[in-house]
């Protein structure tokens, strides 16, 4: 009886893990891709000098650098993504950022 117990725990423990990991955001985005929910904090002229551009881009005279918080293996990270001050969000708005890629896609 207690084999039984135990392995319906697991497979009940398997199945909500699988659907959480591979549940989309918007468009399709997953979680395995590298997708996150983030917020702005803040939307700067420069970087400081104990932040680096973690996307390895190059930002263009006249760019913005959008720092972008979100949650990763339930510890807070920020990503630095330099974008054309037109394109940057405000601050506190809500988005969804490739923890790998640095895209950054507005109202998650």
């Amino acid at each position: 009886m207690q084999l039984i117990k135990t392995s319906i725990l697991l497979v009940a423990a398997a199945s909500l893990t699988a659907c959480a990991s591979s549940a989309p955001y918007s468009g399709g985005r997953t979680w395995d891709e590298g997708w996150r929910q983030g917020v702005i904090e803040s939307v700067n002229d420069a970087l400081k000098w104990y932040q680096s551009a973690s996307c390895n881009r190059v930002a263009a005279p006249g760019d913005k650098f959008v720092v972008v918080s979100y949650r990763a293996s339930n510890k807070p990270r920020w990503k630095f993504i330099p974008m054309s001050a037109k394109d940057a969000p405000a601050p506190k708005s809500k988005v969804l950022v490739n923890a790998n890629t640095c895209e950054l896609v507005p109202n998650a």
